[in-house]
């Protein structure tokens, strides 16, 4: 028998989702702004409607180097606050225990490491899928967000008995090479000085499926448009029509 636990990563950030789109659909977009009759969110619903492929997360604004991330673990009945550590393993040669005791956490209920070394980097440039192509930006500020994820122990496990080293944080570091990157971390929209975020949860070697939740905040849209050399420039809707 078995039974599931959650595991909660919360504090506020921004959410970016980019939809990349072709010449053909920006020549429609210059069309629409063209009449003088149009909504802006008619030229957003249209690059939605008409984008390459199926968009790309490039934040979910979870970072892991924010003092402010807390992490939780819940049984139902109980609830397990944990400190989640990054460290580099390229630059000390440390094992868990003496992780623990570099950092004075042997007073902390609970730790999970994340080892920042072996995360995996966003796409580079030369394999970026948006190549040619133009991108529209979705950002939402969030007040309060949780990245949720549920994982199965035995029935008779209680929240005392888990291993923090049965849990492994794979992390994406969003200051790549893609273009995605410069036009977000690269202009300051997320991370700010964090570019290591949650990117996969693994317990006991298994996939932990991550759901994220927020509430409150603001959004914006940004559309940027591949000048003649190749460089995305921002662009406002009503400069379509120039």
């Amino acid at each position: 028998m078995s039974k599931t636990m959650k595991i909660i990563f919360e504090m506020s950030g921004t959410q970016i989702d980019a939809q990349y789109f072709s010449d053909d659909v920006l020549r429609e977009l210059r069309k629409i702004v063209a009449c003088n009759d149009y909504d802006e969110n008619d030229v957003f619903d249209y690059v939605r409607q008409h984008r390459t492929g199926y968009g790309v997360s490039v934040s979910n604004g979870m970072f892991v180097h924010d003092e402010n991330m807390k992490c939780i673990i819940e049984d139902g009945n109980e609830t397990l606050n944990v400190f989640l550590m990054p460290y580099d393993e390229s630059e000390e040669d440390l094992t868990y225990e003496e992780l623990i005791e570099e950092y004075d956490l042997q007073g902390a209920g609970a730790v999970i490491t994340a080892n920042i070394s072996s995360g995996i980097p966003y796409l580079k440039k030369d394999d970026e899928p948006s190549e040619n192509q133009h991108i529209m930006l979705e950002v939402v500020n969030y007040i309060h967000g949780q990245l949720e994820g549920v994982f199965e122990v035995d029935d008779n496990v209680t929240i005392k008995d888990l291993d923090m080293k049965d849990f492994f944080i794979e992390t994406l570091n969003v200051d790549g090479e893609a273009d995605v990157c410069e036009i977000t971390y690269g202009e300051g929209l997320v991370g700010q000085m964090h570019e290591e975020e949650i990117h996969k949860l693994y317990y006991k070697g298994k996939d932990v499926e991550l759901n994220m939740n927020y509430q409150g905040g603001t959004g914006y849209i940004n559309l940027h448009i591949r000048d003649e050399d190749g460089d995305l420039i921002e662009t406002s809707v009503d400069e379509l029509a120039e």
